[in-house]
């Protein structure tokens, strides 16, 4: 597999998207408390990601015949990355999130 090396313009292009996600994350922080469930997380993602103009880009990520069902990766304590965001989740005092925001914007 080769990587592209991006001219200026493809360099400004994700330079954008990834201020985005950070927005993202600063905006689900305060969200981050016990109570709250990894999917109200989900929801809130991919309004914010939504509102700033861009897509998820994990949401549809096909993997063989499986399509990843949501807009954020959510993992809590010891749970492996790209956990899928759930109602059952419900986060609770001492718990470490690890949220995973990617998303597309213009290109």
């Amino acid at each position: 597999m080769t990587i592209p090396i991006k001219n200026r313009e493809g360099i400004v292009k994700m330079r954008e998207a990834c201020a985005i996600a950070a927005t993202v994350l600063e905006q689900l922080k305060p969200l981050v408390r016990p109570g709250t469930t990894t999917q109200d997380l989900e929801e809130a993602g991919r309004d914010f990601i939504a509102r700033l103009g861009a897509r998820s880009a994990c949401y549809g990520y096909q993997h063989g015949s499986r399509r990843y069902p949501a807009h954020t990766c959510i993992s809590v304590n010891d749970e492996v990355v790209h956990a899928i965001p759930s109602f059952r989740r419900v986060l609770r005092e001492g718990d470490i999130v690890s949220l995973d925001i990617v998303v597309w914007h213009d290109g």
